[in-house]
This record gives structure tokens, C-alpha cells and sequence, in this order.
């Protein structure tokens, strides 16, 4: 549970680390006032070897989605909203126009309280792109299914399997980590988040069990050993999998 506390300290290390540093940084080289009326700051994170991107007041960038004051009348699409009628952010989301693989944390002032916003979900342009190929795979192997075509269900669905699990682990990279991951690599993390609790444990179990019948399936160095139920179960953990990683995106 979220306290008082916790905002505060939140806060207060938001300004500490990034904002107050530009302010000074800023003042000192003469292109800001001092003192300085701040409004809103915001920082805007890369998942690269790209620097942070500090804004502060009319330099920030947000769409917001807000609570009206009670006897503000509802708006429609594209009605202007002002200050005056907004009594709270639920939401803040950085503009279409922006990076979509970076993450960003926001603070904005009101007359009398502080509010923030932040998104540390990194890659969603990339992860999008790797799901929307994960959709296209796992297609083909329920039609592999339907064509009783065990060979090309198991390697695509894998494909499948393999690319929603590194769309996951690519939205929380380590700081400077390159995109490009080798199977290895994205078995190791990917079992490694269902340990920690961060993935149901049938996501993993489909990778793991598609990636152990693949050797048969693609390369004929076994029997291949599945049948129609099995591929049916696997195709639509897959599924749901891809589903999960969607919703994390979205949020």
C-alpha cells in the first residue's frame, strides 16, 4: 500500500536526482531565473546508451487523461479542457509523437497539491512489432494444426512462443542492454520471471516444451511426439501469453 510517506520520498528523490540539478545546471548558465517558479518537470528515459531528456515547465509534454470538478459538464472529443476544470489526473501518457521505447516520469502542479505520473514499461515500439510477428506465426500453426502438419505447428508456434517471451523481457531491459537477444538468453530470463512470479507458469512450460520438440520437429533428430490436443493446448497458451504482454504494453 502507497503512503503519504512513500509519495513524499518519491518526490523528493525525482527532484533530488534529476530536476533540481537542471534547474541549477540551467540557472547558472544564465537561461532560466533564479529563483525559478517550477510548474512541471518531466524526464524522459531511453533504454539505449541515449542520455536522459530533463523538461521543465512549458517544455513538458502530456496527454492526460482527467477527472472533471463536479458540475463540469461532460466533454465530447475534442472539446477544450482548462485548468480550472480539472480536479484530478487519472492518467498521463506521453504523446504518439514521442519515442514509443522510452519511459518517462512527470510531475505537474496544481493550485494546491503535486501529482506524478510515470512509465517505466521501456521497448513498446519494438515489443509491439515483435507480437504482431508472434500473431502471424502462431496463425500458421493453428492452421499447421487444421493441415495435421505437426512439424510446421511445432516450429512456428515456437517462433511464436519464443517472440511474445522477448517482447516481455524487452519492456524491462538492463540499462544500455541491446535488443537483440539469443535464444539462450531469452530462455534463461524468461524462466527466470516465472520464478520470480512475474509470468504465469504455463507460459514458460510452452516455451520450454515447444523449444524441446522443435530438435525433432525441424531438424527429424527424434520422433516427433504430439498429438492434436496437445498442439491445441500449446496454441492457445501461446495465445494467451501474447495477450499478456499486449496488456502490459497498453497499461
Amino acid at each position: 500500500m502507497n503512503t503519504e510517506s512513500d509519495w513524499e520520498n518519491t518526490f523528493s528523490q525525482i527532484l533530488e536526482i534529476w530536476v533540481t540539478p537542471e534547474v541549477i545546471r540551467r540557472q547558472e548558465l544564465a537561461l532560466i531565473s533564479k529563483p525559478y517558479d517550477l510548474r512541471a518537470a518531466q524526464v524522459i528515459f531511453y533504454p539505449d546508451n541515449r542520455s536522459n531528456i530533463i523538461r521543465l515547465n512549458e517544455e513538458v509534454r502530456f496527454v492526460g487523461k482527467v477527472k472533471l470538478k463536479q458540475g463540469i459538464s461532460l466533454k465530447q472529443k475534442g472539446d477544450p479542457v482548462y485548468l480550472q476544470e480539472i480536479d484530478d489526473y487519472e492518467s498521463l501518457y506521453l504523446p504518439k509523437d514521442e519515442d514509443p521505447n522510452c519511459g518517462h516520469v512527470t510531475i505537474y502542479r496544481f493550485p494546491d497539491h503535486w501529482i506524478i505520473s510515470f512509465d517505466l514499461v521501456y521497448n513498446k515500439g519494438i515489443a509491439t512489432e515483435h507480437l504482431l510477428a508472434a500473431k502471424q506465426f502462431l496463425n500458421a500453426g493453428l492452421q499447421a494444426i487444421k493441415d495435421n502438419s505437426m512439424r510446421v505447428f511445432v516450429d512456428t508456434c515456437f517462433s511464436a512462443a519464443e517472440l511474445s517471451a522477448k517482447a516481455l523481457l524487452i519492456t524491462t531491459p538492463i540499462p544500455g542492454e541491446n535488443t537483440k537477444m539469443s535464444h539462450g538468453r531469452i530462455h534463461s530470463w524468461y524462466n527466470l520471471q516465472a520464478k520470480l512470479g512475474n509470468i504465469d507458469i504455463s507460459h514458460k512450460d510452452a516455451l520450454n516444451r515447444l523449444a524441446a520438440l522443435r530438435g525433432s520437429a525441424r531438424y527429424l533428430n527424434n520422433t516427433l511426439d504430439i498429438n492434436e490436443d496437445e498442439a491445441t493446448n500449446l496454441a492457445k497458451v501461446v495465445e494467451n501469453s501474447i495477450s499478456f504482454v499486449l496488456l502490459r504494453l497498453r497499461k
